[in-house]
């Protein structure tokens, strides 16, 4: 992360980094109206972390997409069911029963001929099962080569 950027500090939340290169949660702040200062911020802690988090938001889906189109133009996801409201989420649901097949490693849609800046997940309900089995990894290409 840039030097310059992690420096400067963030007025409308404060970051916790989860680790030397990747991932900070950001605290104190309500994403269900934020304001275009805080919206330029968390952009700005998403270029210095690679991976932000939020806890304990309670934000609508009509939120979360207003949200999220604060990002740019939101893309349909070609699993996402044509009958399904506000197709810009897509719901992904497991159980016991129905475990799914992306907890494998992967990386959404970079597939594409012009992928998506990135994702917001909204966890509505984390079982501890799910938790403990199936827990997320992130990474970041630009700490896997030594620099010169």
């Amino acid at each position: 992360m840039s030097a310059a950027l992690r420096n400067e500090p963030y007025r409308h939340f404060d970051a916790r980094p989860l680790s030397p290169t990747i991932g900070a949660e950001l605290i104190g702040i309500d994403l269900a109206d934020p304001p275009a200062e805080a919206v330029a911020e968390v952009k700005r802690a998403l270029l210095d972390y690679k991976v932000v988090f939020f806890r304990d938001q309670q934000i609508t889906r009509a939120q979360h997409i207003a949200f999220a189109r604060q990002f740019g133009a939101l893309e349909i996801h070609p699993a996402t069911p044509k009958d399904q409201p506000d197709r810009e989420v897509l719901r992904i649901e497991h159980g016991p029963d129905n475990r799914g097949k992306e907890n494998a490693w992967h990386s959404d849609v970079t597939w594409r001929e012009q992928p998506s800046l990135g994702s917001i997940l909204r966890a509505i309900e984390v079982l501890m099962w799910a938790a403990i089995r199936s827990s997320p990894t992130w990474s970041t290409l630009t700490e896997a080569c030594p620099r010169k």
